[in-house]
């Protein structure tokens, strides 16, 4: 760290650690697809400070008003996205436009999915689509849930196989995101324990995973197109020596512009990014290459947990699918309910509403208490 900020920076990056877990600040995302969001969240309390510059859907507020969010229905009804300021900042990078075909191959938990998605949205419809990849076994769950919860349409999860043949990957995206595993030191400000330099043995672990993962991505996007290399680690290691290695290592891309963010300079625990360009290509290139002729190339599995009924209705908001009426909870039962603690005398399947918005599904049956909706939050 200090061959990176010198000696008279450094006591201030360490100032502003210490200063992170207890700084009224956090910040979250709004979901363009739910009218009206912020005046909802403000009408439940959530007191809004200034937007995040570098992303137009984000915010900072105040954390202490945000209550429960595990069981908020500002949460379980997708309207807000608790996710850090500086972890925005790569998707907005990415330039992504209505009908592009879109990879992130590194997607859990799932909040620059949903970003992507957010813009893939043209205001009435997601035109393109994202493949949202993810090896973990456990976080691909998460990554399904959080995906459904906020709506999403025109997505592929997939959970691959671990190792990959480059040769094997079409160049099929226009636009690719590797938010690579770290060494994940921007989360310093949350525990202490772990404000020892990384091992030369792990940063080199990571290193040669993050390259392999570049080269993949780039691997995969078309000639012409675009990718982001992000990381929430500060070692120069994981950072700008992946990319000038993988640079070194192919002729055929480019770096265009990279970024760190610090908490003693921007407010936020910070990362890096880096905006790749693949070079075009004068080779005729085979049009009827698509997303899911990838998918099969990486031997991916689709990952489709939450059921069809609970996805429909979390993407069209208004719809009852699956033959269910529909029942309005208040603010206090909304939050039992997302508890799995709300009851009623209803005797068959309802979809449940909080303020106009679909939460999930209950069904009694047997004298069971049934309740339809993620339990990964």
């Amino acid at each position: 760290m200090r061959e990176l900020l010198g000696n008279e920076e450094l006591p201030l990056f360490f100032e502003a650690l210490e200063r992170l877990p207890h700084h009224p600040n956090k910040s979250l995302r709004l979901n363009p697809r739910v009218p009206n969001a912020r005046s909802l969240a403000e009408s439940m309390g959530v007191r809004f400070f200034d937007p995040v510059s570098w992303y137009p859907d984000g915010y900072f507020f105040d954390r202490d008003s945000l209550e429960r969010p595990q069981t908020n229905p500002l949460i379980g009804a997708g309207v807000v996205y608790i996710q850090e300021a500086s972890a925005m900042e790569p998707v907005s990078m990415l330039d992504v436009q209505p009908g592009m075909q879109v990879l992130d191959l590194c997607a859990a938990p799932g909040g620059k999915s949903s970003q992507i998605l957010d813009r893939l949205w043209n205001e009435t419809s997601l035109s393109g689509h994202l493949v949202a990849c993810e090896v973990n076994g456990l976080r691909v769950r998460k990554l399904d849930a959080m995906l459904a919860r906020w709506g999403a349409d025109a997505v592929s999860v997939v959970s691959p196989p671990i190792a990959a043949s480059r040769e094997s990957l079409p160049a099929v995206f226009d636009r690719v995101l590797v938010d690579a595993p770290c060494g994940s030191e921007s989360f310093f400000s949350k525990r202490k324990d772990a404000r020892n330099d990384l091992s030369d043995r792990e940063t080199l672990r990571n290193q040669k995973i993050q390259t392999g993962l570049v080269h993949q991505g780039l691997d995969s996007l078309k000639p012409g197109g675009v990718m982001i290399y992000s990381t929430c680690t500060y070692s120069r290691q994981e950072n700008e020596a992946v990319v000038e290695k993988v640079i070194s290592e192919r002729s055929d891309v480019e770096l265009v512009m990279d970024q760190r963010r610090w908490p003693h300079r921007d407010g936020v625990p910070g990362g890096y990014w880096a905006k790749l360009a693949k070079k075009p290509s004068s080779l005729n290139q085979v049009g009827a290459l698509t997303p899911q002729d990838w998918i099969a190339a990486r031997s991916a599995k689709l990952f489709h947990r939450e059921s069809d009924d609970y996805r429909d209705l979390m993407r069209n908001k208004s719809a009852t699918p699956g033959g269910a009426s529909m029942l309005e909870l208040s603010d206090r039962d909304a939050s039992l309910f997302l508890q799995r603690q709300w009851n009623s005398d209803v005797t068959e399947r309802v979809a449940i509403y909080w303020r106009n918005l679909p939460l999930g599904f209950f069904r009694p049956k047997k004298g069971i208490r049934s309740y339809e909706f993620p339990s990964e939050i």
